[in-house]
């Protein structure tokens, strides 16, 4: 554990922000990513059955769509800061 706390305290404080805002924006994206995985994000099932009508309801179809582009922004921006956050944290270690 020694030769971690060295290396800690010899990166630049530049770096060592970027590789604490990788692991924040990483427990979120493993977390988004996981609930996503076991169904639990919010969409909607689409198990629709060839003999029953389909059903619109337009104010809640709308609803629901305008709410999946908000959660399809959120995954997006999450993973855009992860992945910039620990690019940047290793160039600069790197660069050190």
């Amino acid at each position: 554990m020694q030769s971690f706390s060295q290396w800690w305290s010899s990166l630049p404080a530049l770096n060592q922000w970027f590789f604490i805002a990788a692991a924040f924006f990483s427990v979120f994206f493993l977390w988004q990513l996981a609930m996503a995985l076991f169904g639990l994000s919010g969409g909607h099932d689409l198990d629709s059955h060839p003999d029953q009508p389909m059903e619109h309801d337009t104010p809640q179809d709308a609803a629901a769509t305008v709410m999946a582009f908000k959660l399809i922004g959120v995954r997006s921006l999450l993973a855009f800061f992860t992945l910039f956050t620990w690019r940047a944290a290793f160039t600069c270690a790197r660069m050190a």
